[in-house]
């Protein structure tokens, strides 16, 4: 089910024509009746800055966990959308690097405490690499972390890039 995010402002912008409640009814009604549940949640926000999208991510899980909810996917906000394009033109949404799919996945992994499966997308994830010489890495230590459902060590590089998006000088 398409939770994507639990923002009070962002959600009602996404134009997904339901609420908030409704997802909770409807988790509800799913684990009422045993059925598993997987819900997407998105790294990458519109109209939320690049340092907020890990705390979206985990506010997320952490509703989703609340809810019951056997498996979260973390869905990267992709270039190639129309919609989405015009939106990153007009500075109101911030292109997803790797380094913030760490950020949110430790987070969610966080969040998730063992209550569910947490996993981020890595359809592509190549292309949210900013340095050729550790995306590879990057990327692994992301399927590390799918596959163990724990946090893997970061991973240093001379380009400085750490979860989250800070950059070394």
């Amino acid at each position: 089910m398409g939770l994507e995010t639990v923002h009070p402002d962002v959600f009602p912008r996404l134009n997904k024509g339901m609420k908030i409640a409704d997802f909770d009814r409807a988790a509800a009604w799913a684990r009422d009746h045993g059925i598993g549940t997987r819900a997407f949640v998105l790294v990458g926000l519109p109209w939320v800055p690049a340092t907020q999208f890990a705390m979206w991510a985990r506010r997320a899980v952490e509703h989703a966990a609340s809810l019951g909810i056997d498996r979260v996917s973390l869905i990267p906000l992709r270039r190639g959308n129309g919609a989405l394009d015009r939106l990153r033109a007009r500075g109101e949404l911030e292109t997803v690097k790797i380094e913030h799919l760490e950020a949110a996945h430790e987070a969610a992994l966080e969040a998730a405490a063992g209550r569910m499966t947490v996993e981020v997308d890595l359809w592509e994830a190549e292309r949210f690499a900013s340095c050729a010489r550790c995306s590879e890495t990057r990327i692994a230590r992301l399927a590390t972390m799918n596959r163990t459902q724990a946090t893997a060590p970061a991973v240093e590089c001379e380009c400085g890039v750490t979860a989250g998006g800070a950059h070394g000088g």
